[in-house]
């Protein structure tokens, strides 16, 4: 399928407000950032070691990643492991990849 075949994203499909809301935080950036490079769940606290913040405000960040959904939150006994949600954050970006060149074709 060429480019012009593909549908076109709106405006709303490309901007979800939610989702760059919640990338648009420092601290939730960094959480991300570290669920992003791990390629297996992992805890709060592991997160909490590599980003160097506390366990309650990685879970804090965590909670709003969630209901971005931006990261999943798996139990295993009584361990609470979290994941990046890859092809949830790799379709809004690529719906704003498609909707910016849309827009602003490149030559």
């Amino acid at each position: 399928m060429n480019p012009s075949e593909q549908p076109q994203d709106s405006f709303e499909q490309a901007f979800d407000i939610d989702f760059f809301r919640a990338l648009g935080d420092e601290s939730r950036l960094a959480v991300f950032l570290v669920l992003a490079a791990e390629h297996q769940p992992i805890t709060v606290t592991e997160i909490a070691g590599k980003t160097g913040k506390n366990i309650a405000a990685v879970s804090q960040q965590l909670q709003k990643l969630k209901q971005a959904g931006l990261v999943t939150c798996e139990r295993s006994g009584k361990l609470r492991l979290y994941r990046m949600q890859a092809e949830y954050v790799r379709g809004k970006i690529e719906a704003t990849i498609r909707y910016l060149e849309t827009v602003s074709p490149t030559q």
